[in-house]
């Protein structure tokens, strides 16, 4: 797993329905990426009798129409500020993460709103393994000596087996 800034802190304020989109400088390549974890700290918001949602959406090329959303954070008044996990696994997903990801925010109704937030993301290449869903068993690690158990011998302990290099 890897971890990206996808956006330092920001205060968006808007009134209305219309969607705030991340300026394109700021998408993410993801290329090579299979699964992907956003990590949307709000530190503050303020919305009366509507909903703010945070989107977070990918797309194979920069085309706007291209753009699908894979996953959100609605924020109503009742609410409090805090961390929000939204996992998008390609075993799962409704749509799998393509190569540009970004994020919009927009509000439900004609009021006025506000929202402070920063986005982290977490993702995994394909093919180096995958993110564990909470409801699966991660597997246990194997048993290795601990330092104490090796306290005076003279050998180096390593869980990988000692093979000449170059031979395979």
């Amino acid at each position: 797993m890897e971890a990206r800034l996808l956006q330092d802190y920001v205060t968006i304020r808007g009134a209305g329905t219309q969607a705030i989109i991340q300026s394109e400088g700021g998408w993410l390549d993801l290329s090579g990426y299979q699964d992907v974890v956003f990590w949307l700290e709000i530190k503050e918001y303020t919305v009366s009798g509507t909903t703010i949602t945070v989107s977070f959406q990918t797309a194979a090329n920069r085309d706007e129409s291209s753009f699908v959303t894979i996953g959100s954070v609605a924020k109503d008044g009742t609410g409090s500020p805090g961390v929000s996990v939204t996992s998008v696994l390609k075993d799962s997903a409704n749509s799998p993460l393509a190569r540009w990801v970004r994020w919009t925010s927009q509000n439900s109704g004609a009021s006025a709103w506000d929202i402070t937030f920063r986005l982290w993301l977490t993702a995994a290449r394909i093919g180096r393994g995958r993110v564990v869903p909470p409801t699966e068993a991660v597997p246990s690690a194997r048993s290795f000596p601990t330092a104490p158990a090796l306290a005076g011998t003279t050998r180096w302990y390593s869980p990988v087996p000692n093979t000449p290099m170059g031979k395979g």
